[in-house]
């Protein structure tokens, strides 16, 4: 936070970005349409859970855990503070308070990524 309070080139680059980001669509998987979307899902890809709370957009984060049987489940952080696996990632996120749905990201392998100067 040091950095933020005391260095005004840091935080109005801060607020640029949060600017940029502000105009970019967003689309998110609805709570009830998520288990559709499970054939789609990788292990660790990335589950942001979408919020209707104003000036919000996301309430939690986890990664996909795919179990032995394909049954897909959330690996995060519970509230308690320990990490934890939901059983079923449309159960998970229809629990949560004011959700609408996840949004879901996946890492690029940087190996995988054509550079111009290649």
């Amino acid at each position: 936070m040091y950095y933020l309070t005391h260095n005004d080139a840091n935080y109005q680059c801060i607020v640029d970005r949060e600017s940029q980001l502000a105009e970019v669509t967003v689309n998110y998987i609805p709570k009830r349409r998520i288990s559709r979307a499970y054939s789609q899902l990788q292990t660790g890809d990335i589950i942001a859970v979408a919020t209707n709370i104003s000036g919000l957009n996301f309430t939690h984060t986890g990664f996909v855990y795919r179990y032995p049987n394909g049954r897909i489940g959330l690996i995060h952080a519970s509230p308690a503070g320990t990490v934890t696996i939901a059983r079923d990632l449309q159960r998970y996120v229809s629990n949560v308070k004011n959700s609408m749905g996840v949004v879901v990201v996946r890492a690029i392998d940087p190996r995988h990524i054509q550079r111009e100067y290649d």
